[in-house]
């Protein structure tokens, strides 16, 4: 018995065929999540605009960056130079544009270098193991305190002998005792030689 092809039976075989041809994939999705986040879109819209600022100067700088001209030293912004001249009488926003174009190659490269780097480095690490993987990992991990060691940056600056200048004075104070608390014997000397000050003219 053959089927019967309502319209709405048409309508929905279309949609699923439609749905079957699109492509899907992570850069697809990521895409479509970005487009879905305004404040994303308005960030990347910024990023491009620098991009083409930076890798098109000659396009959209008014002048060269090295341009100079010492009678217009100095000279206030105006409609001729928006943000003005230095004292070479070059103009600051074309420097500016051509500026960013370095500063933007500069940092493409450096992470181009660090991409390829530790991708070699984590390939010969990955491919020999043993002996080659910690020797590298040692040496590309931070450098860490031994075992068993404080860290100097994090310790009370109290608990070593510590000279205070004030008003004209210098105090020696050395703690008679340690305390993990705040209120050592130090803290509370320094404090009240401090008051003793603020009581004198």
């Amino acid at each position: 018995m053959a089927k019967m092809m309502t319209p709405a039976i048409q309508r929905q075989q279309k949609k699923m065929k439609g749905s079957a041809q699109v492509k899907t994939g992570p850069w697809r999705d990521a895409w479509k999540r970005l487009k879905r986040n305004k404040s994303a879109m308005i960030s990347l819209a910024i990023i491009l605009f620098f991009v083409v600022l930076a890798f098109f100067p000659q396009y959209i700088a008014p002048q060269g960056y090295d341009e100079q001209n010492y009678s217009l030293a100095f000279t206030a912004p105006c409609k001729e130079y928006p943000l003005g001249t230095d004292n070479f009488g070059r103009d600051i926003l074309s420097r500016l544009i051509w500026g960013a174009q370095m500063s933007l190659t500069i940092g493409v490269v450096s992470i181009i270098f660090s991409v390829i780097a530790g991708g070699l480095i984590g390939a010969v690490s990955g491919f020999y193991g043993g002996k080659v993987d910690n020797l590298l990992m040692r040496f590309m991990q931070e450098n860490k305190l031994p075992k068993g060691k404080k860290n100097k940056a994090s310790e009370n600056p109290l608990e070593e002998t510590t000279t205070y200048h004030i008003d004209g004075r210098s105090f020696v104070v050395k703690p008679v005792f340690k305390d993990d608390s705040a209120n050592t014997f130090g803290a509370i000397l320094l404090r009240l030689m401090q008051a003793d000050c603020e009581r004198k003219p």
